[in-house]
């Protein structure tokens, strides 16, 4: 497969149609392409870092969203510290607290594996 430094219009859809949960088929119908045109995309190292892109990005936004929670969640703790019944609301915090827990991890975990790619690619340069 030639070397591509950009994407065409059906690949950027391509990318963002499977990001937004949409079945390959579904994408194949939408574009008006055949699967097997989507597999070969899917090869693609360009296409591939598109795709991880945009994962990221909504992960990212997603953790953000998280993160802005923090504070309510914390609230919603001590405000039923002395309440007799909060088993839900409780629940709710702790795990908004634990997603934002696991939130923090991924963008280290992100962060340590860029790290380590970066290197490789040099190295091996």
């Amino acid at each position: 497969m030639k070397n591509v430094t950009e994407l065409n219009d059906a690949q950027s859809r391509m990318c963002l149609y499977l990001t937004s949960g949409m079945s390959l088929k579904a994408c194949s119908a939408a574009l008006k392409l055949s699967e097997r045109t989507l597999y070969r995309y899917l090869e693609m190292p360009l296409v591939q870092s598109r795709i991880r892109s945009i994962r990221k990005i909504m992960m990212e936004h997603s953790i953000g969203r998280l993160l802005r929670l923090n504070d309510a969640a914390i609230d919603t703790l001590e405000r039923n510290l002395s309440s007799n019944s909060p088993a839900s609301e409780v629940r709710s915090a702790v795990s908004i607290l634990r997603m934002n827990h696991d939130g923090i991890e991924y963008w280290n975990f992100d962060d340590r594996l860029n790290s380590i790619e970066s290197r490789f690619e040099s190295e091996n340069k």
